[in-house]
């Protein structure tokens, strides 16, 4: 099993799109559909993710901006508290439980609420000595809320363009029982937030490392 410093090294350089056709195929439903289709699925997924970031920054006039971050992607990011607040959503930092069988670093709530959970920063001295800035709060904090604002844009705004992918779960008869994909909804928030604030690695990665950060710091403290 990796070290969590050799997963974090382990993201920087993995590439994005295996990581979302990985998330597609550990999906319930994702891994249903047939293999010579998933990874179109999972590009269409992509690119309307990063065509809606494009499309938020031109909006919101943050795109001269974002010209700036290939430049200097560690200090420069667009100011997503103005973006969330340009289209109408509301945003709380607060500190949520954690736990193994469950966490959140951001969610949305209908019709306008986002959050995003600062619990995690009580870990960021830990990850500066570590060699992981990228975990510290403030550092992730624009992707969680990116991600969450596509959800908002998408459910509220309306913004997002209607799924034409079903995938065929049960017959009766005459009739066959089809359904979205919520999965690929998800994957088209990561890219969105991928592109909208520059983050050097596959956001679905997230999670997972900053639940390894938890359970190794909080194993020590004990």
């Amino acid at each position: 099993m990796m070290t969590l410093s050799e997963r974090y090294r382990d993201a920087l350089v993995a590439d994005p799109r295996q990581d979302a056709l990985n998330q597609l195929q550990a999906d319930r439903f994702g891994s249903k559909i047939a293999a010579d289709e998933q990874a179109g699925l999972v590009d269409q997924a992509l690119a309307l993710g990063s065509a809606l970031a494009e499309q938020v920054l031109q909006e919101t006039g943050e795109a001269q901006i974002a010209n700036l971050l290939a430049e200097n992607s560690e200090e420069l990011v667009p100011n997503l508290l103005a973006i969330a607040d340009f289209y109408g959503a509301q945003v709380t930092e607060d500190e949520y439980p954690v736990a193994p069988e469950f966490t959140t670093i951001g969610y949305f709530e209908t019709p306008n609420q986002l959050f995003v959970n600062r619990w995690f920063a009580q870990y960021d001295e830990e990850v500066q000595t570590a060699e992981m800035p990228l975990l510290a709060y403030e550092q992730w904090r624009p992707v969680a809320l990116a991600h969450e604002l596509f959800h908002y844009m998408d459910e509220t705004k309306k913004m997002v363009p209607p799924q034409d992918y079903r995938l065929s779960l049960w017959k009766l008869g005459p009739y066959t029982h089809k359904t979205e994909l919520t999965i690929l909804r998800e994957i088209a928030a990561m890219s969105f937030a991928q592109h909208l604030t520059n983050w050097p690695f596959y956001p679905g990665r997230l999670t997972e490392l900053l639940m390894a950060l938890t359970e190794l710091y909080s194993s020590e403290s004990k």
